[in-house]
């Protein structure tokens, strides 16, 4: 037997199909609004990203200062003080990766700078005796000094870096704009960490307000089952970083 529909199931259905319509026909104005409010909410963005990396160090600080303490100056200032050691460690811990990384990587340059004329000349003898080109050809090649080749070749990259450097350097603009996100980014995060208990009760009130209590389960359980993911991903990684 074919199933009556109901009339406000019509509707329901008569309006999503009215909704997708407008945004088929109005897509170019709707992505243009949506673009917008992405750009307004990057720094806010950018702030959930930090606080949720700055947490997993805040949350081990905040476990280990003197936990088991019920002075009121320790319990008000474990958070903050919690949050000061976050932020000194992972800019530490920048500041450790690139002391290490750059000295390396400048060493590996000048090293293929310095074997690259070597290895051109075996790659020359072995097409010599493979006789793949002709003596004339290996004595041209032969005769390049591929040591200031190269030279000249690294010279042009590193003065074209410049030049994009300067380019970087005169957009004004783009530089406030950077700084702009980057300090609503960190004070936004400050805030987060600093009330996240609190956030956290008022968004469990607000799901539980306006969301049928089973969603709600389904949702914590979600929720739960990613944060222990990214907490894992990210606290592995950084781990097998350290030790490498």
């Amino acid at each position: 037997m074919i199933k009556k529909i109901e009339t406000k199931t019509m509707i329901k259905i008569l309006a999503e199909i009215f909704v997708l319509y407008l945004c088929i026909h109005y897509w170019p104005n709707i992505s243009g609004v949506i673009g917008s409010l992405l750009n307004a909410a990057t720094p806010l963005l950018v702030g959930c990203a930090v606080a949720y990396t700055l947490n997993i160090l805040m949350s081990f600080y905040e476990r280990h200062f003197f936990p088991h303490s019920n002075k009121k100056f320790i319990c008000k200032s474990r958070r903050g003080f919690s949050l000061l050691l976050a932020i000194i460690t992972l800019l530490a811990l920048l500041a450790l990766v690139i002391a290490l990384i750059v000295p390396q990587l400048i060493s590996c340059v000048k090293l293929l700078a310095a074997e690259v004329p070597g290895a051109i000349s075996l790659l020359l003898e072995k097409l010599g005796k493979l006789n793949i080109l002709s003596e004339d050809i290996l004595n041209k090649l032969a005769a390049i000094d591929w040591q200031s080749k190269v030279g000249q070749i690294l010279n042009t990259l590193l003065s074209g870096i410049c030049n994009v450097m300067d380019i970087i350097v005169s957009t004004v603009s783009s530089v406030v704009s950077g700084i702009t996100t980057a300090f609503v980014a960190i004070i936004f995060s400050i805030y987060l960490l600093m009330g996240k208990n609190k956030l956290s009760r008022q968004c469990k009130a607000l799901m539980k307000r306006y969301i049928p209590e089973s969603k709600c389960s389904k949702i914590n359980h979600i929720l739960s089952v990613l944060n222990d993911s990214f907490h894992r991903f990210i606290v592995g990684q950084c781990t097998e970083a350290v030790i490498l």
